[in-house]
């Protein structure tokens, strides 16, 4: 059997034990060194969502923010201004773990936005820690992450209701990306509804 193969059917596990509810294999997925498996068990979450992840989540985020996503292009020996997929005879010599780091890249982080609106969304803004719209209200208006990750963490501080990402919020509200502005004033438009 094929490593993708494997990987797939470990990924289906995951999503089945998420609809069980097995929370210790969804949990211990979340652990998981794999990129792949944790963006798994994150989307897992955010179709079964329950307050008892957004802990792991918070985690999940916070080892995500301990890696150079996009700082190995110095790596790569590439000169200034050239961009980070390259010339595609470059590619072959990129080493894999770099390829793999670039793959996972903003993945984990928009996966674990979603995660947390769901569960905000389903079992309330009290579900969600103070902790992890802290986060998200950082990638809004941070510039280091990529705009699927900023777009999601709108959507998902919209579904959570908290006032505290109000002013985070309007940022995003005046982003020039169309994704995080657009995310960012609908969610706006949620959080005066429900405040």
């Amino acid at each position: 059997m094929t490593a993708a193969v494997e990987l797939l059917r470990e990924i289906n596990d995951i999503f089945q034990a998420a609809a069980k509810g097995d929370a210790a294999r969804v949990l211990s997925a979340m652990e998981d060194e794999r990129w792949h498996i944790v963006q798994a068990a994150l989307h897992a979450v955010r179709q079964h969502p329950r307050a008892q992840y957004a802990p792991a989540i918070v985690k999940a985020l916070a080892r995500q923010e301990t890696l150079d996503l996009y700082g190995q292009k110095d790596e790569v020996n590439w000169p200034a201004g050239v961009p980070a997929c390259g010339p595609v005879e470059r590619v072959a010599d990129i080493p894999k773990h770099i390829l793999e780091t670039w793959k996972c890249r903003w993945r984990v982080k928009q996966a674990a936005c979603h995660a947390l609106g769901a569960i905000g969304q389903a079992c309330g803004r009290g579900a969600v820690a103070r902790e992890a719209v802290e986060r998200m209200c950082k990638y809004v208006h941070g510039r280091v992450d990529d705009y699927q990750v900023r777009a999601a963490a709108c959507q998902a501080l919209g579904q959570i209701g908290d006032p505290a990402a109000q002013a985070a919020l309007e940022i995003g509200a005046a982003d020039e990306e169309f994704c995080t502005k657009t995310e960012a004033q609908m969610a706006l438009a949620k959080l005066k509804q429900t405040c």
